[in-house]
């Protein structure tokens, strides 16, 4: 595969609610571009205050990679090329890694989890899920950090 155009655009918006004293958010959409036309996305939007990171070192760090670039269209490709970018600049490394995740799913033709793990086929849970039908999960993802312990535990319910 032949990545031969990159776009990085800044994106901001208000946060709706206040959680954690933000009202307002900055990122940056990755967008590579493969030799057929096919488009995959990331997302790089260091959280101020917690993020080692500035919004300004992970646009250079996305923008110092080399523009184009070859990748063999296998998953263990993105590790090698998500490397390149040092792991404090955690944001840049994400953005990278999912556009590329997101370009290989599309020229195969399925999600990112069915590429990540072809077994798992998302598409009946997320029908289940809309028809109203209780789901359950052998893992869950909780955001923590900005409560007490207590009372993250609490939300789990």
């Amino acid at each position: 595969m032949f990545v031969h155009r990159r776009a990085l655009i800044e994106v901001a918006g208000p946060i709706e609610g206040e959680e954690g004293g933000w009202t307002f958010r900055r990122g940056l959409l990755l967008a590579l571009e493969d030799e057929e036309g096919k488009i995959g996305f990331g997302e790089a939007s260091p959280l101020p205050g917690w993020s080692r990171e500035q919004l300004a070192t992970s646009r250079w760090a996305v923008e110092a990679m080399s523009n184009p670039f070859e990748l063999e269209a296998e998953i263990h490709a993105v590790d090698a090329v998500v490397r390149e970018v040092p792991p404090v600049l955690a944001s840049a490394r994400f953005a990278l890694e999912t556009a590329l995740y997101d370009l290989l799913a599309k020229r195969e033709g399925v999600s990112v989890a069915a590429l990540l793990d072809p077994a798992r086929d998302s598409a009946p849970l997320c029908q289940s899920y809309r028809e109203g039908d209780r789901i359950r999960a052998d893992t869950i993802k909780v955001k923590a950090g900005l409560d007490t312990f207590e009372d993250g535990v609490g939300r789990l319910g």
